[in-house]
């Protein structure tokens, strides 16, 4: 019996001492992790420690922080992330991307210099300062509005500036091939007449475009591209211009078909254009500023200064139809190197109903029925050659631009006061020089000259009634995008 109790004494020693060499060599490894684990630790500091001490180490440490940060959820919230950063804009993202808010915008600044008998005032300007919030929703829907804090009125001429809505829409983008746009933007009829300000070959639009465009425009629109060649648009608008509710009945129905013949989707600036315009109008055709966003037969010269149709007197009105078309091509490609060539074209021919039927001049209204009659043509190129390749879309640029302007009073039935007009030919060119430092900063001088066939229409700045020279202008601009 007391062999069985020595026996068990000893087992159960044994086992004591088993576990306890088994409970130290767990502390020993715990130990050593932790060792490894401060080791681990030392090391990154050390690292972090040799960063600081070298500039170039640190600005690259710093760079990867920054990229990893806008990888990651910065926010969490039941299992969704939300990211921000800047991607040609800055942005605030779902984490499934399912929602995106969008900023972006660009500021224009420059200076225009006139001849001295010019009836423009040299000065500083804002051509725009402009703000664009976009929605997407569910990868489906998308919203747009802008805004331009520094809107001009009367830029050369002692006006001032106010804060005006340019876009503001809803669309659904779900299906390329068809899609629907309701509120207020461009209208799909001219090439140029939808470009932004910063866009253009030039700083300031040509006479035709500028008074002829239409621009803005509250309705609806079907849109879509086929087969990544063929984009068309048409809509249905007030006929009124931007921020206007309709005037009467009737609507201004445009459309526009384009020719991607590289692809839309990666050259989406080489298209051949067609667009079409009618639109009901009743009344005067009298603009002080060149807004792009009413029918009227006005004309202006880059300045913003009317070289037809002014005033309100009687020969300013039309009333009817307005029918229009315009074709044009862009052709826009970049070069080994880092080099740019841009080449376009601009048709637009435009006729406007004059129908005096009720005007209080000529109650009877008796035979006072015309229509006037006016199109324009412009070409362009322009080249930019990349002395640091390593910087995109930078590098100097120079190019010219030509514009012609016939507009004319036809099929006059009566020869009566104020039922002949005199019309205007404007012949414009426009040189053009500057420098891209890169995608978001630039600089452009224009130097433009126009030739009027009227000289006295409208207080041009000729006005002798005879043979002149040149009206000569000079811009220099720059433009700022985020």
């Amino acid at each position: 019996m007391r062999n069985c109790i020595y026996l068990v004494l000893i087992c159960a020693i044994m086992f004591s001492v088993t576990l306890q060499a088994q409970n130290s060599e767990e502390r020993l490894q715990k130990l050593e992790k932790l060792c490894e684990q401060q080791e681990a630790q030392i090391q990154k500091l050390q690292e972090r420690l040799g960063v600081m001490q070298d500039e170039s180490s640190y600005k690259q440490y710093t760079e990867k922080i920054v990229k990893e940060y806008l990888r990651e959820p910065v926010a969490e919230e039941d299992g969704t992330g939300i990211t921000a950063g800047y991607d040609n804009g800055f942005f605030v993202r779902a984490a499934e991307g399912n929602v995106e808010l969008k900023l972006t915008g660009y500021l224009q600044a420059g200076l225009g210099i006139f001849e001295n008998d010019a009836t423009e005032n040299n000065s500083f300007y804002l051509s725009g300062v402009y703000l664009t919030f976009d929605m997407f929703l569910l990868k489906d829907w998308h919203a747009r509005i802008q805004i331009d804090f520094a809107n001009p009125i009367a830029r050369f001429f002692g006006g001032s500036y106010n804060t005006a809505l340019r876009d503001a829409y809803i669309e659904y983008i779900g299906i390329p091939e068809v899609g629907v746009r309701i509120g207020q933007t461009h209208v799909p009829f001219s090439m140029q007449g939808q470009y932004g300000e910063t866009e253009g070959m030039t700083i300031w639009s040509e006479p035709f475009v500028a008074g002829w465009r239409h621009g803005r425009d509250l309705g609806i629109m079907l849109q879509g591209v086929i087969a990544d060649r063929v984009e068309y648009k048409a809509g249905l608008f007030n006929g009124s211009g931007a921020n206007a509710g309709n005037a009467d009945d009737d609507f201004l129905m445009a459309a526009q078909l384009r020719f991607y013949y590289c692809g839309c989707a990666q050259n989406p600036n080489n298209f051949i254009h067609i667009g079409v315009l009618r639109n009901r109008q009743q009344n005067y055709a009298s603009s002080n500023v060149p807004g792009g966003d009413y029918h009227t037969a006005s004309l202006f010269s880059a300045s913003g200064r009317n070289i037809f149709s002014g005033t309100s007197t009687q020969d300013d009105i039309v009333q009817g139809w307005r029918n229009a078309v315009d074709v044009a091509f862009r052709f826009d490609r970049d070069l080994e190197g880092g080099h740019n060539v841009r080449v376009e074209s601009e048709f637009m021919y435009s006729a406007w109903q004059r129908d005096f039927s009720s005007n209080s001049a000529n109650p009877t209204g008796v035979g006072r029925r015309s229509w006037l009659e006016g199109f324009g043509w412009t070409f362009g190129f322009t080249y930019r050659h990349c002395l640091k390749p390593e910087i995109k879309n930078s590098g100097v640029f120079g190019g010219f631009v030509f514009s012609y302007t016939d507009l004319d009073n036809k099929n006059t039935k009566r020869t009566a006061v104020n039922d002949n007009l005199p019309g205007q030919r404007a012949w414009s060119y426009t040189f053009i020089v500057g420098y891209n430092f890169n995608k978001h900063i630039s600089a452009a001088f224009n130097w433009v000259m126009l030739d009027l066939d009227n000289k006295t229409y409208y207080g041009t700045s000729k006005a002798d009634g005879g043979s002149g020279g040149l009206e000569h202008a000079w811009f220099f601009q720059v433009t700022s995008v985020f």
